[in-house]
């Protein structure tokens, strides 16, 4: 998933709020009928999408500060089915303000480290953040085309 191998603060915050806009922009231009439309990857909708995001970044702040992340009992599709069934009656109102509240405690903790803990923790935020938001733009943009 992850093209860039961001080791450096400024590069990290740099593709995650690039990568991010561009997914932003995607979402964008679609009505609320499209965002909870299925279909988008398999039967995920772009706002079940947007609910995994949040779910991943979400493990990612557990690893890096060090607490237990949610769900790594279980094995990666168990994983996302789950959080599929347990967010897939929610809102898009709120699972839009999760995916922005979630982004911006990611690049909080993201400006919070130095230079050494980028080096460390580049590949989880690559897979969680900017590569995430790249997989997830590529889905609705394939699924949009096929729409037409």
């Amino acid at each position: 998933m992850p093209k860039v191998q961001v080791k450096n603060k400024i590069a990290l915050l740099e593709t995650i709020q690039s990568e991010h806009n561009l997914l932003q922009e995607n979402l964008a231009i679609l009505t609320d009928a499209q965002w909870v439309q299925p279909g988008v990857v398999n039967d995920w909708s772009a706002k079940d999408v947007l609910m995994h995001l949040v779910v991943w970044e979400q493990r990612l702040i557990q690893r890096v500060t060090g607490r237990k992340e949610h769900g790594s009992d279980q094995k990666t599709p168990e994983f996302n089915h789950n959080v599929f069934i347990e967010n897939r009656d929610r809102s898009l109102a709120d699972a839009k303000r999760a995916f922005q509240r979630s982004y911006k405690q990611v690049m909080a903790l993201a400006e919070s480290l130095s230079d050494a803990d980028v080096d460390k923790w580049w590949q989880s935020f690559a897979f969680n953040t900017h590569g995430h938001y790249r997989w997830a733009k590529t889905h609705i943009r394939k699924w949009l085309r096929a729409q037409k």
